[in-house]
């Protein structure tokens, strides 16, 4: 047990290490834009970038397994007529006096079971699992009826194909932790066609400090069918929620040369009801490699775990504003999504940059 504590200690130091590059890469990054001279209004498209870890943990309680990694990059962008074009016409919109915020992005994202160090799966464990895939998005909101519909495109891959085994092991050996060995039973690769729609709706509102937001998701698709409902409760100085997508992170103003802020703290309590997840229950691909194995080996490697459909959690954090950069930490605490294993945290790191540009 000392060992494994010993081992767990350098894990942590050496990953908080690779934190604290990335913030100050973003940090420096912002620099340049933070407290220029130049305020504009018409700030039109924004940069996110976003990383889902399960040892990023408010509580210093962090794990490496289940939905244990996410990386996604987006451009959004408000534009006129781009409802013309083909992707943007069928998706929704929240009225015609809509605020309509455009998207593209890149998300890869991977699950592990609890013991990386065999080669074997446990077959009442998570699988080794990885997708890849370019998604289309829309935030639509309307400002005065208060109620946005977001809708987003997935297409892509789950599987080999999808790098998860090379980027897993990449990391790993960067911050000098434990090789992942069991990458070759992986789920097989199948084809990302998703579709996700959310509708948000305001429930109450006091002034620009208290908001309590309803919200609905389905997800439908080839990698996640599922429906959730949930809350969110935002408290701080926080611009109105349902004012555009890109002006929610967005506090510079042409009328003052001060530094604007703002800071809020969330909680978002959600039920969800998954009918299918590949990720989770997908066929796993057949590895014969090795010879030694027994015939009840092989038929656990074969065994599927058993979906939990029903999952319940909540989500909690904070973030910060200066003109035209966020950076937001939140946790998400999960039960379960199979079976026979423990709930489960993942944390989140968020940063935002608008841009003062036109596309």
């Amino acid at each position: 047990m000392a060992a494994i504590e010993t081992k767990k200690l350098k894990l942590q130091t050496n990953f908080m290490r690779l934190l604290l590059i990335l913030f100050t890469g973003l940090v420096l990054l912002s620099i340049p834009f933070a407290g220029g001279a130049q305020r504009n209004t018409s700030t039109n498209t924004m940069f996110r970038f976003y990383e889902d870890n399960d040892f990023i943990n408010l509580r210093g309680s962090g794990t490496d397994e289940a939905y244990t990694n996410g990386t996604r990059l987006d451009i959004f962008y408000e534009k006129e007529n781009a409802n013309k074009k083909f992707l943007n016409r069928w998706m929704p919109k929240a009225g015609k006096n809509a605020i309509n915020t455009y998207g593209w992005g890149i998300m890869q994202l991977m699950y592990t079971p609890r013991d990386i160090s065999t080669s074997l799966s446990a077959p009442k464990d998570y699988n080794y699992a990885g997708a890849l895939f370019a998604i289309k998005s829309l935030h639509s909101s309307n400002a005065r009826k208060k109620y946005s519909l977001h809708t987003e495109l997935y297409l892509g891959t789950i599987g080999p194909n999808s790098f998860a085994k090379e980027s897993q092991i990449a990391i790993h050996k960067l911050i000098n932790y434990q090789r992942p060995n069991g990458w070759d039973n992986q789920v097989s690769s199948k084809f990302v066609l998703n579709i996700n729609l959310t509708a948000e709706k305001m429930l109450f509102q006091k002034n620009n400090s208290i908001e309590l937001i309803g919200g609905s998701k389905i997800m439908a698709g080839t990698m996640t069918n599922a429906i959730s409902l949930y809350s969110l409760l935002r408290v701080g100085k926080m611009n109105p929620y349902f004012n555009g997508f890109i002006n929610r992170y967005h506090t510079a103003t042409i009328k003052s040369n001060a530094e604007q802020w703002q800071a809020n703290v969330i909680f978002r309590p959600v039920i969800e009801y998954q009918f299918f997840n590949t990720l989770i229950s997908g066929n796993r691909i057949k590895n014969n490699s090795n010879k030694a194995e027994t015939d009840v080996v092989k038929s656990e490697i074969s065994a599927k775990p058993v979906p939990n459909h029903f999952i319940y959690g909540f989500d909690y954090g904070f973030s910060l504003t200066c003109n035209t950069t966020t950076l937001a930490i939140t946790q998400k605490v999960e039960s379960a999504a199979i079976q026979g294993v423990r709930h489960h945290e993942v944390g989140n790191i968020l940063f935002l940059k608008n841009l003062q540009c036109n596309l």
